[in-house]
């Protein structure tokens, strides 16, 4: 995946629409040039994006090589929308790590399930067998229960 062009096709879509038809709602400033590589505040390098769009150029910034430092600003962006107090609380929707988070909870009662049976069935042959094994004892001593 080419994802100078996918950061370049999305900035050049922002810069459209920024000219065309704003974004009315939640909306959020991105340096076109991030500062951490060299960009400036100057109102040519900013641009509105929405909340996913901010966290793809963030993710395809991290992805280019030699812009490792762009993970801090995805994770970033992704705590902020998980905190109740933050504006981005909510703007994202986490389907996918819903999923996966719902998913691995559902293995984990199944294993857990599977546990408990395999425990309960290895607990019962154990009692058979010390039972087994306490009669043989009894019946060889001549005692009688």
């Amino acid at each position: 995946m080419n994802h100078a062009a996918h950061y370049t096709a999305l900035m050049n879509r922002a810069l459209f629409r920024q000219w065309t038809a704003p974004l009315t709602g939640y909306k959020e400033r991105h340096h076109i040039l991030p500062r951490s590589m060299g960009g400036t505040n100057d109102p040519a390098n900013l641009v509105d994006l929405t909340l996913r769009e901010h966290l793809v150029a963030h993710l395809l910034l991290a992805h280019m090589p030699g812009n490792e430092g762009q993970w801090a600003s995805v994770q970033a962006i992704m705590q902020d929308t998980l905190n109740q107090t933050s504006p981005r609380f909510g703007q994202l929707r986490h389907t996918r790590f819903k999923r996966k988070r719902i998913a691995y909870a559902e293995a984990k009662r199944f294993r857990n399930a599977q546990r408990k049976r395999a425990l309960t069935r290895y607990n019962a042959q154990l009692h058979a067998i010390e039972q087994t094994y306490v009669d043989t004892l009894f019946d060889a001593a001549g005692m009688a229960r």
